[in-house]
This record gives C-alpha cells, structure tokens and sequence, in this order.
C-alpha cells in the first residue's frame, strides 16, 4: 500500500505551504516537517508514505489517478474471467493471465504504440462489448474503452508520436494536433 503526502497540504489550514495562518499555531509543523513525521509513523510498516514536491491536490489527484487505474483493472479482470468461465476457458485464461510480465502502470513508453493502434482497437473493444452484452455481462468498461481508443482515431499507425501529444489527445477532440 502507499499513500503520497505532498508537502503543500500538511499546512496551517490557511491555503498556503506553511505559514501561520487562521486557525493554526505557532506549534505547527512545516509541510517538510510534517511529511518527516508522517513517514515516521509508518516506518517498518507496508505503507510508503513519501513526500510529493507539487500543490495543492497533488495527493488526491495522485489517489485518483491510482485507483482509477487499480480499480478499473480489478473490475476488468472479474469481467473478464466471468466470460471466461461461462465458456469453460477459465482456467486457459488465468494461464495466459500468468504470462504477463508487463507493468501496465510503469510502462509509460508503450502509450504512443497504444495510440498508433487505436484505430483498429476501438471496433475490437466495441466487439468485446457486444460478446459481453450477448452473455448478460455489462459491457460498460469495454464500451468506455472504445471511447477512449477513438480520442486517438487520428493518430493511427503514428508509432513515433511523443508521449506529451498522445497524452494530450486525451483531453482534445481527435482531430487536433
């Protein structure tokens, strides 16, 4: 488990990075300090409590950004071992499941290759959705994956894409560079 604190929000409550606002005392911790003393709490222990040098709501944006990933995956996992199942191919799943050595998460690099083939992708997950819908499993997560495979409907077969833009496609419509 971990949990990231960012400096920025281990201050006096006054919106700032540690000065002595309203509400606060002359007692309290510096964010630097009090990101000391938090890691010191859990030390020895499983968390890894670690200090973000960002602003306000890095942290939470950091948690989210986590769990949408980690949570998305787990549910996408019981999906798709429930379809395996229901055409007996459960255990053949789990092997292949046992393969993988890649760290989905970790492999930023890979993102742009994600892109480059998302043109033929986003119909694959649509597909995926219609199996899902026609063995009374909710096709949602590959419906939404689809969605998202079309941000990138421009950048097909466009291998050497920076990281940055494929990013940004993300938040723009698909035909903007």
């Amino acid at each position: 488990m971990r949990r990231h604190v960012a400096r920025h929000q281990l201050n006096d409550g006054s919106g700032g990075s540690g000065g002595h606002g309203a509400g606060s005392s002359r007692d309290s911790p510096r964010p630097v300090e009090a990101v000391g003393r938090v890691a010191a709490v859990f030390e020895g222990t499983a968390v890894l409590a670690r200090p973000l040098d960002a602003g306000v709501g890095a942290a939470s944006a950091l948690k989210m950004a986590f769990a949408s990933f980690q949570k998305s995956a787990r549910t996408l996992a019981a999906v798709s071992h429930a379809l395996a199942t229901r055409h007996g191919v459960d255990a053949e799943l789990t092997l292949e499941a046992e393969s993988i050595t890649s760290r989905i998460l970790a492999e930023v690099d890979y993102l742009p290759s994600v892109a480059a083939r998302a043109w033929r992708w986003a119909p694959e997950m649509e597909e995926i959705a219609a199996t899902l819908r026609s063995t009374g499993l909710p096709p949602d997560l590959a419906e939404a994956g689809a969605t998202v495979l079309r941000h990138w409907t421009a950048d097909k077969d466009r291998f050497d894409l920076p990281l940055e833009k494929v990013l940004a496609h993300l938040h723009t419509p698909d035909d903007q560079d």
